[in-house]
């Protein structure tokens, strides 16, 4: 993030995920070094990855004519 001009745009503009180290919101960590420390990651995971199926499996039998993308859904029989 060099040249370092305007610090707020260049957060805005050329920020991303990776540069992130650690985060702390009044005197607590949320996250310390890269590791998200104010939620359980795997928890939240399971609960996106069953609502993406609970989606796809609707949205299939509901619009028999939309194929499924390139690939398959292979992670939809597990």
């Amino acid at each position: 993030m060099r040249p370092l001009i305007n610090p707020v745009s260049n957060l805005v503009h050329y920020g991303h995920p990776g540069i992130v180290h650690s985060v702390m919101v009044d005197g607590t960590f949320l996250m310390h070094e890269r590791k998200v420390l104010a939620l359980d990651e795997s928890a939240l995971l399971r609960e996106a990855q069953s609502v993406a199926k609970r989606v796809w499996t609707r949205m299939l039998a509901e619009n028999p004519d939309i194929a499924p993308p390139p690939g398959g859904l292979l992670w939809l029989d597990a």
